[in-house]
């Protein structure tokens, strides 16, 4: 029996690819505070059950980044989490005729004396 684990193959890379990728994005959310608590101790759980994904996520927490660095960075995901609600806001059927209503009983035009 070999120290090494097998070549993964087929399937098994396309899984590997997929949590390589999430580990990624949750790494992105994590750091600009766009994740909560819970959400990111579950999937973080997840990735370590994964041999090699839980440990590529590590090595990319432990990355070093300066205060500018990070500032940047929360500004960022407020501005992403912002940006998102505005969208989701303003794309809901019918939002123009929400927008430009007017009471009843209201005419278009002023009224001349």
């Amino acid at each position: 029996m070999s120290p090494y684990p097998d070549t993964p193959r087929g399937s098994e890379c396309d899984a590997l690819e997929y949590a390589n990728e999430a580990a990624e994005h949750l790494f992105y959310l994590a750091f600009t505070g766009q994740i909560a608590e819970r959400p990111y101790v579950r999937c973080a759980r997840w990735l370590d059950s994964i041999p090699g994904v839980g440990q590529y996520f590590r090595l990319l927490c432990m990355q070093e980044f300066t205060e500018e660095e990070r500032s940047y960075a929360m500004w960022h995901g407020a501005w992403v989490m912002e940006h998102g609600a505005q969208r989701t806001q303003h794309t809901g059927p019918g939002w123009q005729a929400k927008q430009w209503t007017k009471p009843k009983g209201q005419r278009r035009v002023k009224a001349w004396r």
